[in-house]
């Protein structure tokens, strides 16, 4: 049994796939669930959370071979796991409110953010510049700004009006989050560094649940992808236009960009779809490729055999 990871060509071509065989036997799938898995920005280093609260990690350019095993929860379940834009830290946890932020070059725990001792951190997500702050949202409804360095808390959100799906730093300070009731909202930074005002980018009474949201890499586009297929994309410098909309016939399970030109969606049927222009003016044409990924799974399964 190995793990899988699958890949777009930018070329258009059929997807590529790696399959990481574990040489380490504390590492393998046969073990454990694995809960949570983090890739750098460059494609360098994977890290893959297991059941139990360990850590191991992966360097794909080199034949994917572990190379170590760290003890970061000490048997708690992980639910989520991200590394800050430069690499230096990895951010990982869940329960019991707890964010450990691991200095990866050090070797060592850089702070522990600790949030609602009730409630579970489902995700979080470092500023895209420095990656000096970090956003956590949990199952209480709640989003929360860090510190990354010393784990101070900076502000929080007043409580969301639904289960928080998603969220993202903007470059002027906002936050942007998405809702399980369909919304997206931008939550406004006072003077006094709290956030208590809100403004909805999405808000239509029924709406299918927001999977996830994203903010271009220059904040130029604020991008979501629902449940219901639907995909919309917003000018950030003027969110009171109404967004485009791609609408798929399956679910949008994920939302990204690739540099501020071009918009990627993932869906539920495994397919994968590539915008290159997703920002037109009146009349001009989105030019898009498709790429399915269930596809080129199966092939390469037929000939490795099953996970």
């Amino acid at each position: 049994m190995v793990w899988t990871i699958y890949e777009s060509q930018s070329n258009g071509g059929a997807v590529s796939l790696e399959f990481l065989g574990p040489s380490h036997p504390q590492c393998s799938p046969n073990n454990e669930s694995i809960l949570a898995m983090a890739w750098t920005l460059d494609g360098s280093q994977i890290v893959t959370l297991r059941e139990r609260g360990y850590i191991c990690n992966w360097y794909p350019i080199t034949n994917g071979q572990v190379y170590n095993e760290i003890d970061v929860a000490r048997k708690h379940p992980i639910t989520f796991a991200i590394f800050s834009p430069d690499r230096r830290f990895l951010a990982c946890g869940g329960v019991r409110g707890l964010c450990y932020i691991w200095n990866v070059e050090g070797r060592r725990l850089q702070t522990t953010l600790k949030g609602d001792q009730e409630s579970t951190i489902l995700g979080a997500q470092f500023e895209a510049t420095t990656g000096s702050r970090i956003i956590t949202w949990s199952n209480d409804d709640c989003v929360r700004t860090w510190n990354t360095m010393d784990g101070t808390m900076l502000a929080p959100t007043g409580r969301n009006s639904a289960a928080v799906q998603d969220a993202s730093f903007l470059p002027n300070g906002k936050l942007l989050v998405a809702l399980r009731n369909g919304n997206v909202v931008l939550w406004g930074q006072d003077s006094d560094g709290s956030y208590t005002s809100f403004y909805p980018l999405r808000q239509v009474p029924g709406a299918a649940a927001v999977n996830s949201v994203r903010v271009s890499p220059r904040g130029k586009f604020i991008a979501s992808a629902a449940s219901d297929g639907t995909v919309s994309l917003w000018n950030a410098d003027n969110v009171t236009m109404p967004p485009i909309v791609y609408k798929h016939e399956s679910e949008a399970t994920l939302v990204a960009f690739n540099g501020d030109a071009v918009l990627v969606f993932v869906a539920k049927d495994g397919s994968m779809h590539s915008h290159t222009a997703p920002i037109n003016e009146s009349g001009g044409r989105v030019s898009e490729r498709v790429h399915r990924l269930l596809s080129g799974l199966e092939s390469s399964l037929s000939r490795r055999g099953s996970l």
